[in-house]
């Protein structure tokens, strides 16, 4: 699958494969708040979700039910709550594929974000740094 954003191209071009370390994708809580459908989001929802850097927005009986990463941050209880294991899922900042609790996956950090890509497309950072071969970039246990 091929990111129309172009954000897979951006990724290759960045980032080397022996940047990543390979993981398991283990979820985390969310911190998710209810957004009445007539109702403008309030400034601190909007807040919470771009500190957090990622969120999404699910369809909820009578407006939207927001989630985003949930890291230990303050939050305001009249607006938010926490789901044990709600952030489920993550999407491979190479593919957009989704990435669930236990699969396996590849995270690198700079100094300003944090990638994350799936196996298919490490492998494609691999061929494409010049390697071929998983061992060639990091070691196993």
């Amino acid at each position: 699958m091929t990111d129309p954003s172009g954000r897979q191209e951006d990724v290759f071009q960045k980032l080397r494969a022996e940047m990543f370390e390979e993981t398991t994708f283990p979820g985390m809580d969310a911190l998710v708040a209810l957004v009445p459908k007539d109702q403008d989001t309030p400034s601190e929802v909007k807040q919470a979700a771009d500190d957090a850097g990622a969120s999404r927005w699910y369809p909820s009986e009578g407006g939207w039910k927001v989630a985003c990463p949930y890291t230990g941050q303050d939050f305001n209880p009249d607006l938010f709550t926490i789901e044990k294991g709600g952030w489920e899922h993550e999407h491979c900042d190479g593919c957009q594929g989704t990435l669930s609790v236990g699969d396996l996956c590849w995270v690198a950090e700079t100094q300003d974000e944090c990638f994350v890509v799936c196996d298919n497309c490490h492998k494609k950072l691999r061929m494409r740094n010049g390697s071929t071969s998983a061992e060639d970039n990091h070691t196993r246990d």
